[in-house]
C-alpha cells in the first residue's frame, strides 16, 4: 500500500500533544479527533505534505530538520514535532474557505482514550508517546519544577 495521508504529532515540553476535532461537515469521518494532517498532493513528499497540513489547519509552523519519521500505519505517514521544533499559536484556520475542524486540544498520552479518535489512532499515539518517552519526559519537568 503507499502513502497517500500524512499526520503530525506536534508535541510541547509539559509532553501533551495536539489533536483536532473534524468539523460535523467534514466528508469522512466527522466529529472524530485526529492529529494534524491530511492528504499528499501531487509532487509534495509526505513530510513536505505534513508541515503544509499543519500550518493550514492549526497554523503551526514546523521546522522540517526536526519534523521526523515516527511511523507508517496504512496509507499514513506519521511524524513528530518535539518541543523546540515549532512556532506560532496554535488557531483553528479556515482552509480554502473551509473550517475542516471544529475544535482542538492538548492531551497527554493517557488522556487519549477519553477522546472519540480516528480508528486505529489510539494505538499508534500509544506506540509513538512510548518511544517518545513522553511519561518520562513529564517526570523530568516536575523534577526540575521541584527544584526551582
Amino acid at each position: 500500500m503507499s502513502i497517500k495521508y500524512s499526520a503530525v504529532m506536534v508535541v510541547r515540553a509539559d509532553s501533551r500533544f495536539l489533536i483536532v476535532r473534524r468539523s460535523s461537515t467534514a466528508p469522512w469521518m466527522p466529529l472524530r479527533w485526529s492529529l494534524p494532517g491530511g492528504t499528499i498532493e501531487e509532487g509534495e513528499s509526505p513530510l513536505e505534505a505534513g508541515i503544509r497540513e499543519v500550518y493550514e489547519e492549526v497554523n503551526i509552523e514546523l521546522d522540517p530538520k526536526k519534523t521526523r519519521q515516527a511511523a507508517v500505519v496504512g496509507p499514513v505517514q506519521y511524524y513528530t514535532c518535539e518541543p523546540g521544533g515549532w512556532t506560532g499559536s496554535p488557531a483553528l484556520k479556515l482552509t480554502h474557505g473551509i473550517l475542516e475542524n471544529d475544535l482542538m486540544a492538548w492531551v497527554l498520552p493517557e488522556e487519549a482514550a477519553q477522546y472519540e479518535l480516528l480508528p486505529g489512532l489510539l494505538d499508534t499515539v500509544s506506540a509513538i508517546s512510548s518511544r517518545l518517552q513522553l511519561g518520562h519526559l513529564r517526570q523530568l519537568i516536575r523534577q526540575q519544577l521541584k527544584h526551582a
